[in-house]
């Protein structure tokens, strides 16, 4: 919605529980002259009137009055925590379930470090058979 737009329908007393945050970041007007032989004294008119304050007295006096400044006086316009709260909510809800899965993550990449692989297993296998047979039962080494 635009501020102008914003404006008139507080002027007929609708949409008075919204509140203008700051003025438009960028707002240029364009129009077309009726006569192109007269658009260069056109705007030079319409420049003289707007230096002058005119054209600003011209437009205050054709804004709608507000309609919603008496019950904005009434209620406040503040954000309390039941305003906020499931704002709270889910910013808290997000950060638990982000802290869950790291925790998770580090978990399973623990237990993949300490578990050797299963070609590692197989290959460190037979080397640990022949270690036994070459050991004798009293841990000696024994040539063959």
């Amino acid at each position: 919605m635009y501020h102008e737009d914003f404006q008139a329908e507080q002027g007929r007393g609708d949409h008075c529980d919204k509140v203008v945050v700051g003025l438009p970041v960028l707002s240029w007007s364009m129009g077309l002259s009726l006569s192109s032989s007269k658009a260069h004294e056109l705007g030079a008119f319409l420049q003289r009137q707007q230096n002058s304050g005119k054209f600003q007295k011209i437009l205050h006096s054709y804004q709608p009055t507000n309609h919603c400044s008496a019950k904005a006086a009434a209620s406040e316009h503040d954000f309390g925590l039941p305003d906020m709260l499931g704002t709270f909510v889910i910013s808290t809800g997000l950060a638990l379930v982000g802290v869950a899965l790291n925790s998770c993550v580090r978990i399973v990449s623990r237990e993949s470090a300490r578990a050797p692989d299963s070609s590692q297993a197989e290959a460190e296998e037979p080397n640990s058979q022949m270690q036994d047979m070459e050991e004798g039962s009293d841990g000696q080494v024994q040539k063959p």
